[in-house]
């Protein structure tokens, strides 16, 4: 993990295909002090051309959205192993969990779960990333 992404503020990009989640989802987050959202994606493409340019520490990404999350976790996984991918959806169906969880994402949670559990899964990823940056 490199410094940039094991110091200061946990940077984010943010990717939902509705303007009002994501503008709710992005003042949550941006209400956090150790939390920074570095870019916004209205799709699925905009989300890996987002991820692959400014390096995240995490990608909160929908599920549903044209050129689907999906395809897109694949894409940034295949690209990018060090990204945190979180796949939100307002349900969360047992095939679109699966779906997710073979392109990638390391954690899937419903919209509607509350702010500390989404605020608690992206610290657990600079923790794991400090555990493993540590010296032995």
């Amino acid at each position: 993990m490199s410094d940039q992404r094991c110091a200061g503020k946990i940077r984010i990009v943010l990717a939902d295909d509705h303007a009002a989640a994501r503008d709710s989802i992005r003042g949550l987050l941006e209400r956090q002090p150790d939390l920074e959202v570095v870019g916004v994606a209205a799709d699925g493409r905009e989300a890996v051309e987002q991820t692959l340019r400014l390096h995240p520490d995490v990608i909160i990404m929908d599920i549903n959205m044209p050129f689907s999350g999906i395809e897109a976790a694949g894409l940034i996984r295949r690209q990018d192993t060090r990204v945190w991918i979180i796949a939100i959806s307002v349900i969360l169906e047992p095939n679109m969990v699966a779906g997710m969880n073979q392109a990638g994402a390391d954690e899937c949670m419903p919209k509607t779960a509350p702010p500390q559990r989404l605020f608690e899964a992206i610290r657990q990823h600079r923790d794991a990333a400090r555990a493993d940056a540590a010296p032995v």
